[in-house]
């Protein structure tokens, strides 16, 4: 195991970055809305239909959860296919990295709309 991470740096490292913007995001969220006490958040709004989406820190938590689990799994997928076939492996790694990303701008708009 330790050679394969080894082997697979881009991999690792690219999945620790979105391993970074999952929680980074999470906590920022956390951190920010922490004085808004036990009002309803906000967690989805639309400009045609306006706010669809209201939930309270158990729906904070679910969704920073859900996260940090698929970039998990999502690693060890990358791990397996950059053994057999490089480009399948960096692919996954870099899909993993463009999704934190639009999850911590979820968090960002979260917090913006709160």
């Amino acid at each position: 195991m330790r050679t394969q991470l080894r082997r697979s740096k881009e991999v690792v490292i690219t999945c620790l970055a979105a391993l970074g913007f999952v929680l980074g995001g999470w906590v920022a969220a956390g951190l920010a809305l922490r004085g808004v006490g036990d009002a309803p958040l906000i967690l989805h709004f639309d400009d045609l239909q306006g706010v669809t989406a209201v939930g309270g820190w158990q729906g904070l938590a679910a969704i920073g959860a859900l996260g940090i689990i698929v970039v998990a799994l999502n690693l060890a997928i990358a791990l397996e296919l950059d053994a057999r076939d490089r480009f399948l492996g960096k692919f996954v790694a870099a899909l993993t990295l463009f999704f934190a990303v639009l999850l911590f701008m979820g968090f960002l708009a979260i917090m913006n709309v709160n």
